[in-house]
């Protein structure tokens, strides 16, 4: 950790062109670590991530598994975790992430969705497996059939992408496709592929592939490339009105997914990871359906003082574990101060995540190097209390 005078000293740049920077700049840190408030969105979050130990212990064991946690849980910093844990297994467990666009309105959309993230997983399996020995682009069978799925639940333009490729414009692929893994494929291996989607779209075979045809075959694909067992991660469920509740959505997707996981077990095990909103009614409502693992995400407050340290050691590059040395001493130890300024019904990392932000913006406002008295009385949630 700093020493007391080493964090607070900011950054001597001079002039107009110093007092423009960011608080956190003139400190010397890399980025914003409470910058991002959605996990998805997060860029920086495999950096930092903080899973609780009992919970992260559970989720990465090959069994399927409903997480349950409100809005702002860690639900989705948790799938994330749980996509990298599987892509650490060198593609013995592809993540296939199901992250609804819209409700569902039947039990054949929701399949649908499922395949899409099976197309968007084959697609990144391609390009990683590239060179592999399994030659799956000097295939025809194995071409044709991707080339119909990219293009019939992607829709994918393949001379487009091929460019994409080419010049490792990562962002539209990530856009397109979900985020991407790294390491990325080296350039030399993308501009192959390239020519491989090029010389796809030219075969261009007008064949339609049904849902259950195209999720079979894309499975079976996945166990020729060495996978053991798939995860499907749902996850966003929280992000509808008509799907917000625990008890709005259970009943429709309980029967969906058993579908999925009855019609799966052959080529490959399918393995349910679920991140569903949980709500006061939880445990009645899960109570209904015991056959179903399951597990409330709980935060113990060392994990919200471990998600505060993670995150200012990934920022300060290893420099401070602690809002401390910007701190004056009287408001020390900081992070239990801060977190007794949380309600005990909110204590949830997204809401821990804002008051460190709250805490930038006061010294963002205040001109100050520190956090002394008199600026921890004028950060919002003071204000808020002061005024309810």
């Amino acid at each position: 950790m700093l020493q007391d005078n080493r964090g607070a000293r900011a950054l001597n740049v001079g002039g107009m062109a110093g007092s423009l920077r960011p608080w956190w700049q003139r400190q010397g840190w890399r980025y914003h670590p409470f910058e991002y408030l959605d996990a998805a969105r997060d860029p920086h979050l495999l950096e930092y991530i903080v899973v609780p130990q009992q919970v992260g212990r559970l989720v990465c064991e090959g069994e399927s598994v409903l997480v349950l946690a409100p809005p702002g849980g860690g639900k989705t910093a948790l799938r994330r975790y749980l996509e990298q844990h599987a892509l650490k297994m060198g593609g013995s467990i592809p993540p296939l992430t199901v992250i609804p666009a819209l409700p569902p309105t039947s039990s054949a959309n929701a399949e649908r969705m499922a395949v899409e993230a099976l197309a968007r997983r084959l697609f990144w399996q391609a390009v990683h497996l590239f060179d592999r020995v399994i030659a799956w682009h000097r295939q025809k069978d194995v071409r044709r059939f991707l080339y119909i799925l990219w293009r019939q639940y992607l829709r994918l333009d393949l001379k487009l992408v091929s460019l994409w490729l080419e010049s490792a414009y990562w962002e539209a692929l990530e856009t397109l496709l979900g985020p991407a893994y790294q390491p990325y494929p080296e350039p030399t291996t993308l501009r192959q592929l390239a020519q491989v989607l090029r010389a796809l779209a030219k075969e261009m075979p007008d064949i339609q592939l049904s849902i259950r045809q195209a999720w079979h075959e894309g499975l079976a694909l996945l166990k020729e490339w060495d996978a053991r067992q798939v995860w499907l991660l749902l996850d966003g469920l929280d992000g509808f009105p008509e799907t917000a509740t625990f008890s709005g959505l259970w009943s429709f997707w309980k029967d969906t997914l058993a579908r999925w996981l009855t019609l799966t077990n052959e080529p490959l095990p399918v393995i349910l990871k679920a991140f569903l909103p949980a709500t006061t009614e939880q445990d009645a409502i899960v109570g209904r359906y015991a056959d179903w693992p399951w597990q409330s995400l709980q935060w113990k407050d060392e994990d919200f003082y471990e998600l505060l340290a993670a995150r200012l050691r990934a920022a300060t590059g290893g420099l401070a574990d602690s809002w401390d040395p910007w701190v004056t001493p009287s408001l020390r130890p900081f992070a239990s101060r801060l977190l007794e300024t949380l309600p005990h019904g909110r204590r949830w990392p997204r809401e821990w995540v804002v008051r460190s932000k709250e805490v930038l913006a006061c010294l963002e406002s205040s001109g100050q190097n520190r956090v002394s008295v008199e600026v921890w009385h004028q950060c919002q949630w003071k204000k808020r209390e002061q005024n309810p």
